[in-house]
Protein backbone atom coordinates (compact mmCIF):
# COMPACT_ATOMS: atom_id res chain seq x y z
CA UNK A 1 0.00 0.00 0.00
CA UNK A 2 2.93 2.51 0.58
CA UNK A 3 6.24 3.09 -0.84
CA UNK A 4 9.19 2.33 1.78
CA UNK A 5 12.85 2.10 2.28
CA UNK A 6 14.35 -0.06 3.80
CA UNK A 7 16.64 0.94 7.02
CA UNK A 8 20.24 2.20 6.25
CA UNK A 9 22.99 -0.51 5.72
CA UNK A 10 20.52 -3.43 4.93
CA UNK A 11 20.97 -4.72 1.32
CA UNK A 12 18.36 -8.01 2.03
CA UNK A 13 14.50 -7.01 0.47
CA UNK A 14 11.73 -8.35 2.56
CA UNK A 15 9.71 -11.41 0.67
CA UNK A 16 6.34 -10.49 -0.28
CA UNK A 17 4.82 -12.81 2.09
CA UNK A 18 6.66 -11.55 4.92
CA UNK A 19 4.99 -8.64 7.35
CA UNK A 20 6.66 -5.69 6.67
CA UNK A 21 6.99 -3.12 9.97
CA UNK A 22 7.43 0.50 8.75
CA UNK A 23 9.16 3.00 10.72
CA UNK A 24 7.31 6.29 10.88
CA UNK A 25 8.74 8.34 13.19
CA UNK A 26 12.43 7.58 14.58
CA UNK A 27 13.76 6.65 11.15
CA UNK A 28 16.75 8.34 11.79
CA UNK A 29 17.23 7.27 15.00
CA UNK A 30 17.18 3.47 13.90
CA UNK A 31 18.94 4.13 11.01
CA UNK A 32 22.03 5.45 13.44
CA UNK A 33 21.63 2.94 15.52
CA UNK A 34 21.36 -0.14 13.05
CA UNK A 35 24.73 1.86 11.16
CA UNK A 36 26.45 1.96 14.33
CA UNK A 37 26.09 -1.82 15.59
CA UNK A 38 26.07 -3.59 12.68
CA UNK A 39 28.50 -1.74 10.82
CA UNK A 40 27.49 -2.20 6.97
CA UNK A 41 30.01 -2.26 4.39
CA UNK A 42 28.14 0.84 2.77
CA UNK A 43 28.11 4.76 2.50
CA UNK A 44 25.40 6.52 4.44
CA UNK A 45 23.21 8.56 2.14
CA UNK A 46 25.09 11.50 1.74
CA UNK A 47 28.90 10.09 2.19
CA UNK A 48 31.21 8.73 -0.08
CA UNK A 49 32.98 6.21 2.38
CA UNK A 50 31.46 4.13 5.09
CA UNK A 51 32.37 4.69 8.52
CA UNK A 52 32.95 3.49 11.64
CA UNK A 53 32.10 3.98 15.21
CA UNK A 54 33.30 3.72 18.62
CA UNK A 55 32.36 4.18 22.04
CA UNK A 56 35.07 6.53 23.07
CA UNK A 57 35.28 5.38 27.27
CA UNK A 58 36.49 8.17 29.38
CA UNK A 59 34.23 10.20 28.38
CA UNK A 60 31.20 7.82 29.01
CA UNK A 61 32.63 7.07 32.44
CA UNK A 62 32.46 11.06 33.05
CA UNK A 63 28.86 11.32 32.02
CA UNK A 64 29.77 12.96 28.52
CA UNK A 65 27.73 10.83 26.70
CA UNK A 66 27.81 13.67 23.96
CA UNK A 67 31.36 13.31 23.81
CA UNK A 68 31.35 9.09 23.36
CA UNK A 69 30.53 8.54 20.00
CA UNK A 70 33.22 8.80 17.47
CA UNK A 71 32.58 8.21 14.05
CA UNK A 72 35.67 7.81 11.24
CA UNK A 73 35.66 7.40 7.43
CA UNK A 74 36.72 4.04 6.03
CA UNK A 75 39.26 6.36 4.33
CA UNK A 76 40.46 8.06 7.44
CA UNK A 77 43.63 5.64 8.05
CA UNK A 78 44.93 8.01 11.03
CA UNK A 79 41.77 8.21 12.27
CA UNK A 80 41.26 4.85 12.59
CA UNK A 81 44.44 4.43 13.75
CA UNK A 82 43.71 6.38 16.49
CA UNK A 83 40.55 4.78 17.46
CA UNK A 84 41.78 1.24 17.00
CA UNK A 85 45.25 1.97 19.20
CA UNK A 86 42.79 3.11 21.62
CA UNK A 87 40.82 0.10 21.57
CA UNK A 88 44.04 -2.43 22.21
CA UNK A 89 44.61 0.38 25.01
CA UNK A 90 40.68 -1.01 26.27
CA UNK A 91 40.13 3.13 26.06
CA UNK A 92 37.32 2.30 23.70
CA UNK A 93 35.41 0.08 22.07
CA UNK A 94 34.00 -0.24 18.66
CA UNK A 95 30.60 0.47 18.83
CA UNK A 96 29.28 -3.04 17.02
CA UNK A 97 30.77 -4.96 20.12
CA UNK A 98 27.61 -3.49 22.37
CA UNK A 99 25.31 -5.02 20.34
CA UNK A 100 26.18 -8.73 21.54
CA UNK A 101 26.03 -9.26 25.41
CA UNK A 102 28.51 -12.26 25.12
CA UNK A 103 31.09 -10.12 23.25
CA UNK A 104 30.75 -6.85 25.90
CA UNK A 105 30.96 -8.79 29.41
CA UNK A 106 34.06 -10.78 27.86
CA UNK A 107 35.28 -7.94 27.25
CA UNK A 108 34.77 -6.48 30.56
CA UNK A 109 35.30 -9.14 32.79
CA UNK A 110 38.84 -11.43 30.52
CA UNK A 111 40.08 -8.95 28.64
CA UNK A 112 40.14 -5.48 29.63
CA UNK A 113 42.50 -4.83 32.94
CA UNK A 114 42.27 -1.04 33.05
CA UNK A 115 38.93 -0.46 34.37
CA UNK A 116 37.69 -1.27 38.18
CA UNK A 117 34.59 -2.06 39.81
CA UNK A 118 33.19 1.51 39.42
CA UNK A 119 34.40 1.44 36.27
CA UNK A 120 32.74 -1.87 35.02
CA UNK A 121 29.54 -0.95 37.02
CA UNK A 122 28.79 2.66 35.05
CA UNK A 123 29.54 0.81 31.39
CA UNK A 124 27.04 -2.31 32.15
CA UNK A 125 24.40 0.82 32.96
CA UNK A 126 25.15 1.68 29.58
CA UNK A 127 25.16 -1.68 28.07
CA UNK A 128 22.07 -2.19 29.48
CA UNK A 129 20.63 1.10 28.65
CA UNK A 130 21.49 0.59 25.06
CA UNK A 131 19.63 -2.51 25.22
CA UNK A 132 16.59 -1.75 26.94
CA UNK A 133 16.26 0.90 24.52
CA UNK A 134 12.53 0.43 23.79
CA UNK A 135 10.50 1.69 20.65
CA UNK A 136 6.86 2.50 20.40
CA UNK A 137 4.85 0.05 18.20
CA UNK A 138 1.22 -0.03 16.57
CA UNK A 139 0.54 -3.24 15.04
CA UNK A 140 -2.07 -2.93 12.40
CA UNK A 141 -4.16 -5.86 10.08
CA UNK A 142 -2.96 -6.11 6.56
CA UNK A 143 -6.85 -5.32 6.54
CA UNK A 144 -6.38 -1.88 7.63
CA UNK A 145 -7.53 0.36 5.33
CA UNK A 146 -5.15 3.14 3.79
CA UNK A 147 -7.29 6.52 5.22
CA UNK A 148 -7.54 4.48 8.70
CA UNK A 149 -4.04 4.35 8.80
CA UNK A 150 -3.20 7.73 7.92
CA UNK A 151 -5.94 9.15 10.55
CA UNK A 152 -4.09 6.55 13.21
CA UNK A 153 -0.57 8.09 12.96
CA UNK A 154 -2.00 11.89 12.33
CA UNK A 155 -3.47 11.46 16.08
CA UNK A 156 -0.01 10.55 17.59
Amino acid sequence: MFDFRLVEGITDKPYVTETVKLVLDGQKRINSLFYGLYEPNKPLKGAKNSHRFYLDLEPVLDNKLEDAVIGTSERDSRGRKKYDELVKQHKALPFSQLRDSNSFNKWLYREQDIWEDKEQELLINIHERLHKFMVPVISLSPETKEEDIVNIFESF
